[in-house]
């Protein structure tokens, strides 16, 4: 089992904002701050530490079946880079 890292509020995950623009290229490199649709989350404990105040662990399959979509870092990479490839 691989765990999952997230930082968030101390009192709790902040849920994502569904009604906000789902762009993961927007999600990624401008939306610091503000909810969007998705939540990011890190393989990696101490890089995700910078983006809140208590770190949160979860497993990708727990997420799954609470029927949330996970997609992997290596699936999200072909993905923009599939979106470079044809913009």
């Amino acid at each position: 089992m691989k765990l999952h890292y997230r930082n968030d509020n101390p009192k709790g995950i902040t849920a994502p904002n569904l009604d906000a623009e789902r762009s993961k290229v927007a999600h990624i490199t401008k939306h610091r701050g503000m909810k969007t649709p998705y939540t990011s989350v890190s393989e990696d404990k101490d890089c995700i530490q910078h983006f809140g105040g208590v770190t949160y662990q979860t497993d990708p399959q727990d997420i799954i079946s609470h029927n949330h979509v996970f997609v992997s870092h290596p699936d999200l990479l072909g993905e923009l880079q599939e979106l470079v490839r044809t913009s």
